[in-house]
């Protein structure tokens, strides 16, 4: 059974166990919102990463391939 908590709008107390319940529906989903965005800020992040080690990758590449032409050319 769930009542009031004094006051705290959107608040409920849970007799059996004592826990205090967020009841308020708005409140509710702009956590899931929020939750939803850093989970693609993460996605994002990662994907940055991993590009810009592919970046770094590509520009080891190259530098290997030009010095290998230049010692050809000497």
């Amino acid at each position: 059974m769930l009542v009031k908590v004094k006051d705290a709008e959107g608040l409920m107390r849970d007799v059996n166990s004592r826990a205090i319940l967020n009841v308020n529906k708005n409140v509710l989903l702009k956590d899931q919102m929020y939750q939803e965005q850093l989970k693609k800020e993460k996605h994002m992040e990662a994907s940055i990463n991993n590009l810009k080690d592919e970046v770094s990758s590509i520009k080891s590449d190259i530098s290997k391939i030009l010095e290998m032409l230049s010692n050809r050319g000497e």
